[in-house]
């Protein structure tokens, strides 16, 4: 199957930094990631270690998104508190 694709030119430059990255030519790495990506959809059982659990969070932006706070378990404590201490409307 032939597949034309126009990319904005930001994806383009990411594209072929990669191929340039991993020695490959850019349509071999937009086949590694369609590969690696239509995989990841058709395993329906998740992460199989805590390590793959940990690379699945950073890749959605789960783990590191609030990378200003410096002390995780301070930042809630915190936050508990001031959630616990809100007055609820009668």
């Amino acid at each position: 199957m032939t597949i034309t694709l126009n990319l904005p030119t930001k994806l383009e430059k990411k594209l072929t930094a990669k191929a340039a990255e991993w020695g490959l030519s850019a349509p071999e790495v937009v086949l590694r990631i369609l590969e690696d990506g239509l995989n990841d959809i058709s395993d329906e059982s998740g992460p199989k270690t805590g390590a793959e659990l940990v690379a699945y969070l950073q890749r959605e932006g789960i783990i590191g998104a609030k990378s200003d706070i410096k002390d995780a378990q301070a930042y809630a404590r915190k936050r508990r508190r001031r959630a616990s201490s809100r007055k609820t409307e009668e």
